[in-house]
């Protein structure tokens, strides 16, 4: 494998590495400071050398659309994409939608009538429809989340779940490497590993990523490599976690679950519960981990597309927001009104709340005082949002 240069480094290493500082310095100037403007075309200056998709903050969704933002005031920069779940019409239809790229390739419902571990070439033909079908743009994929509910029956009856169960089957998961490796070699091409736990489960993974890329003979710098954090073990281990992966994806919906230990399928485990103090209290964990180790991180799961909590998780620093479809315009609205300083400050208020119905009020108060100043809010285009 050849060793990465300022010249072959891909533009998804770039949505690993230099965008991270860019973002953070472009948070700084909030829509009143002078200094935007020249933040902004140092930017700009950074995307004519180096495009779009490497510079840009890119918003990641397991159901919906993409978008990225930065914070130099009313002139905020916007990526539309598609997560897709599986299918080359998804990914199609995001290409429709002038989609930046997949966000989320949940790989495992595609094999969940199989009868075993699917091999190296399926999991090569399983892809190649869906990269076909967005030929441009950083692709996510993320490894097998066997378990729970999405449990073929070779599995039926197991207790393990995620990234644990593929590690206690290596010679499966190094399959999938190898496919994911052949289907998206020569396009920008990103890891996603479900359910991390701690940095040792990174390592396992890239240990087995190098070695079957050795097999293949990739010559190309390899993908990164993501951790999700989706349980307070992982939040707690963050800092470790983000010293070994190349960025963190936070799953609200899982994290909500484990915290406060909450059924998914109950009412009380809905995308607003994620305001509570605690799990808000994990996501600040994650944003300051990978922020020290230089990494991005998203939030993935229903929580973002909730106006109030996308309020609090951007005061909290999180460079990447996924929205549902439905939710995009107003979610997209809302990120363009508010300034860092007011939504950190609304952020550090409800990691002190009671609960989270406080957190969502401090948010929502925010809000209110926007529609106040502004009388309306716009549209991610432009326009007025009704």
């Amino acid at each position: 494998m050849r060793a990465a240069t300022a010249s072959s480094v891909s533009s998804a290493t770039w949505v690993r590495s230099s965008r991270v500082s860019a973002v953070r310095a472009m948070r700084r100037c909030s829509h009143r400071n002078v200094a935007a403007p020249k933040a902004m075309a140092s930017t700009t200056s950074l995307i004519q050398t180096f495009g779009t998709i490497g510079i840009l903050a890119i918003i990641f969704a397991e159901t919906g659309l993409l978008i990225g933002f930065f914070f130099p005031g009313d002139s905020l920069l916007f990526l539309a994409g598609v997560a897709a779940s599986g299918t080359a019409a998804e990914a199609a239809a995001g290409v429709v939608a002038e989609a930046e790229g997949i966000g989320l390739l949940r790989t495992e419902l595609t094999f969940l009538e199989s009868a075993s571990w699917p091999g190296e070439d399926e999991h090569e033909r399983a892809l190649e429809p869906v990269l076909a079908a967005m030929p441009a743009g950083v692709v996510t994929v993320r490894t097998l989340d066997f378990g729970a509910d999405k449990t073929p029956p070779f599995l039926t009856g197991i207790a393990e779940r995620g990234l644990a169960l593929t590690l206690s089957h290596p010679d499966a998961l190094a399959d999938q490497l190898g496919g994911i490796l052949r289907a998206g070699r020569g396009r920008p091409l990103r890891i996603l590993l479900p359910l991390v736990t701690g940095p040792k489960h990174v390592l396992a993974v890239r240990a087995l990523l190098e070695e079957r890329a050795a097999a293949l003979g990739w010559e190309d710098e390899l993908p990164p490599l993501g951790a999700m954090i989706e349980t307070p073990e992982a939040a707690a281990r963050a800092e470790e976690i983000a010293s070994v992966a190349d960025f963190l994806s936070i799953g609200t919906n899982d994290l909500v679950q484990y915290t406060l230990g909450l059924d998914r399928a109950l009412p009380l485990a809905s995308a607003r519960a994620a305001a509570d103090p605690a799990v808000l209290a994990h996501v600040a964990a994650a944003v300051e981990a990978a922020h020290a180790a230089g990494r991005s991180v998203e939030v993935c799961g229903e929580a973002a597309g909730e106006p109030p909590l996308a309020v609090l998780l951007v005061g909290l620093g999180v460079d990447e927001l996924s929205v549902s479809p439905s939710r995009l315009d107003e979610i997209r609205a809302t990120v363009r009104a508010i300034s860092a300083e007011d939504a950190a400050a609304a952020a550090q208020s409800a990691l002190a709340a009671g609960s989270a119905g406080e957190a969502l009020a401090l948010g929502e108060a925010l809000l209110g005082e926007l529609l106040d100043e502004r009388g309306q809010a716009r549209d991610g285009l432009g326009g007025v949002l009704a």
